[in-house]
């Protein structure tokens, strides 16, 4: 498994914004087609635990994403100017 999970890492490093973009209309498009085939007694469970870790996934991006950028570590080169 830690062999998997270090390629993966690996592969991570070298994926461009192209890539991640494809990898989250692949996901939307599979939540699509599993929201399709919830039965409709059921549905309002469903929702809340969609909102539920679509919250705490966001809440979580956008928190790590500030603190990345907040220490320095955007993208700007020693003298401070921003790279292209």
């Amino acid at each position: 498994m830690q062999r998997i999970l270090d390629g993966a890492n690996r592969y991570i490093a070298q994926c461009g914004i192209k890539d991640f973009s494809l990898v989250k209309l692949c996901l939307f498009s599979l939540g699509l087609l599993v929201g399709l085939f919830v039965p409709r007694s059921t549905r309002r469970v469903a929702a809340a635990a969609s909102f539920m870790a679509f919250a705490a996934s966001c809440i979580y991006l956008v928190t790590t994403f500030i603190r990345f950028i907040l220490n320095g570590d955007g993208g700007e080169t020693e003298d401070g100017e921003a790279q292209d």
